[in-house]
């Protein structure tokens, strides 16, 4: 008898495999075999793969942790920036048309150590911030004693600028990524020196290298501004070139310059020696303080006949100075000294000028009667008669003394004159507390007569006149202004 055939295989799907887990042999099971363990494989494979990416590459939109060894406490250091690291051309306007060379090194504090190889003694060091966009230090010169604080931020990767402060004064710099200047030589004797390039020129440096430097006795205040400039410069220079900003140049190694407007003036200093220079810049503020008169006296009272000194501190560079004394005299010295001779309170005013702007200050000075003494003498009153206009008095010079009204023509003025000294004498036309012209003439004929010159003050023109007595309060006389010849008549006044 034959065995019935086998139905065939339902129609549907797979059967899924099933994990063995008989512990012995036996018959086959569908699904069982070398292929049980292939699938369980694929999805070990994928979580080892899974978690690898999530090691080395970190969870998507996660930060990704530091690997960090379980045996050790030491955390993770951040990346340093490296871009202000390597050579530099460097200018600055503290060296103007001259480029150096800077070497920048990173160290991994991020702190930086720069070098200068045509400046040796030169020692610069300073930090990063901003993520190393900044650099921020300090810097001495061991050559010249100078030392301040600098500022570089970078623009790209190839380009900074920044600030040096050297003594109050702020310079600065612009760095191009790159060796663009000559490297140090080394020369006999063990010197280092380094030839350096110029934007527009190559020199080269003859045995030690030059550097310009200067200083002033000030670098600022009031014009007219006189300031003193020292050369500091080092490597033995042999020329020196000033351009003190205001269109005016030197060469003096130490010259002494004058600024006369108002402004800010960049000074230059270029030194010379075997075709290598230098140069420095320095600016120097010129102001201009408001004209403003002003005076002290000394004294300012005390018995006739007093003697004072008058002395200028006017404010604003005046360039001409008017004082008028209160009796009459006039002066245009800038520290002027009279005598008063009488008791009064005087009035005394400065008017100082400059470019057309006036400014005026009064004072007044009091003098006593002079002291009596026990055994005066008696001085005879000159006396002159009205007939005689020639006649000859002893002491009639005295009688031009004093104040007048005057008619020159058909107007009537007001004339002083003051003591004469020997047979000079002089005066003024305008009143006490102001005038318009000056008068200075030679007395003769016993001084009964006065002939001379005067100036118009304002209009600064000038003429010949001669006044006579006529008796001790009257006098007659002639003066010629601007070629037309008027008659004088004076008459003395009772002050």
């Amino acid at each position: 008898m034959s065995a019935p055939p086998y139905p065939p295989p339902p129609v549907g799907p797979p059967i899924a495999p099933v994990i063995d887990r008989q512990q012995g042999g036996g018959a086959p099971v569908p699904g069982k075999g070398h292929q049980k363990f292939l699938i369980p494989a694929i999805i070990v494979v994928v979580i080892i793969v899974a978690l690898a990416v999530v090691v080395l590459v970190g969870i998507p939109g996660q930060p990704k942790s530091a690997l960090v060894n379980p045996g050790t406490s030491t955390p993770a250091v951040a990346a340093i920036s490296r871009a202000f690291e390597g050579d530099w051309q460097v200018e600055s306007t503290a060296n103007s048309g001259t480029a150096e060379l800077y070497r920048i090194s990173i160290l991994p504090d991020n702190t930086v150590t720069v070098s200068v190889p045509a400046w040796p003694k030169m020692q610069i060091s300073g930090t990063l911030s901003d993520s190393g966009s900044t650099l921020k230090g300090t810097f001495s010169d061991g050559a010249t004693g100078e030392s301040g604080t600098f500022t570089l931020v970078r623009s790209d990767n190839t380009h900074f600028s920044g600030t040096w402060l050297v003594k109050g004064h702020s310079y600065t710099m612009t760095g191009q990524k790159g060796t663009q200047v000559s490297q140090p030589a080394t020369y006999a004797a063990g010197t280092t020196s380094a030839p350096r390039t110029s934007v527009t020129q190559t020199t080269v440096a003859q045995g030690s290298s030059i550097r310009a430097g200067f200083n002033t006795d000030k670098i600022s205040g009031s014009i007219p501004l006189t300031v003193s400039f020292s050369d500091t410069s080092t490597g033995l220079p042999d020329q020196w070139s000033w351009d003190f900003g205001d269109g005016t140049h030197s060469t003096e190694r130490n010259p002494v310059h004058t600024f006369k407007t108002e402004g800010s003036f960049t000074v230059t200093l270029i030194v010379e020696k075997n075709g290598q220079t230098s140069s420095k810049s320095l600016v120097i503020s010129a102001s201009s303080l408001p004209l403003n008169a002003n005076f002290v006296a000394d004294p300012t009272s005390g018995n006739a006949p007093l003697t004072v000194t008058f002395t200028d501190t006017s404010t604003g560079a005046p360039t001409t100075w008017i004082w008028q004394f209160g009796n009459g005299q006039v002066s245009y010295d800038r520290n002027p000294e009279i005598t008063y001779q009488g008791q009064g309170a005087y009035t005394v005013q400065l008017t100082v000028e400059k470019g057309g702007v006036q400014s005026k200050k009064s004072m007044t000075i009091y003098v006593n009667p002079a002291p009596s003494v026990s055994n005066p003498v008696t001085t005879a009153v000159p006396k002159i008669t009205t007939s005689a206009v020639t006649t000859t008095v002893s002491t009639a010079s005295g009688s031009f003394v004093g104040y007048w009204t005057v008619s020159v023509g058909s107007s009537t003025e007001y004339y002083t004159f003051n003591l004469p000294v020997g047979n000079s004498i002089d005066g003024t036309f305008g009143g006490q507390d102001f005038s318009y012209a000056t008068f200075k003439g030679t007395l003769s004929n016993g001084g009964t007569v006065v002939t001379g010159t005067y100036k118009d003050i304002l209009l600064d023109v000038t003429g010949p006149f001669k006044f006579s007595l006529t008796d001790a309060n009257h006098f007659t006389g002639t003066l010629v202004d601007s070629g037309v010849t008027y008659t004088v008549k004076g008459s003395k006044e009772s002050i």
